[in-house]
């Protein structure tokens, strides 16, 4: 479900509101969008809008998000980053995990502000294996 998705990053949105971005985003009408239309559509509009939306209400939208065969399987969520780290020293700190293709940070929707949340994309699938490894290691003085 979309809303649950947005309600984990902090977005509340009514039924209404998520219809409208599934219509936003869904290019070939299928209603399901994938990863990375999704995280494509909210990093445009964090870095345009602000996202502080209406609270949502208790009716509930079932959405499918189709799983990507590679790039789902390369990609990492992570947690606990410092919120003064860079994209590089993210980088540095999981390169023995394999090549980094891409990292996202994930900003606080309300205000724009590092969270210390990350999405990593590793150019092969074990890199994601060695990533988890990395659990409860230091970054800085916080745990990943």
């Amino acid at each position: 479900e979309l809303r649950v998705l947005a309600n984990a990053m902090g977005i509340k949105w009514s039924v209404k509101q998520t219809e409208d971005v599934i219509a936003t985003i869904d290019q070939d009408g299928s209603a399901t969008i994938n990863f990375d239309e999704f995280f494509g559509w909210y990093f445009e509009q964090s870095t345009t809008a602000t996202m502080s939306l209406a609270s949502a209400a208790a009716a509930q939208l079932r959405l499918t998000l189709r799983k990507s065969d590679t790039a789902d399987q390369r990609r990492v969520l992570v947690k606990g980053v410092p919120h003064k780290a860079t994209e590089d020293s993210v980088r540095s700190f999981f390169a023995d995990c394999g090549e980094i293709s891409e990292t996202r940070p994930l900003p606080w929707a309300r205000d724009g502000t590092p969270s210390g949340r990350y999405v990593i994309t590793f150019a092969e699938p074990g890199g994601v294996a060695g990533a988890l490894k990395m659990h409860r290691k230091r970054l800085g003085r916080r745990f990943v």
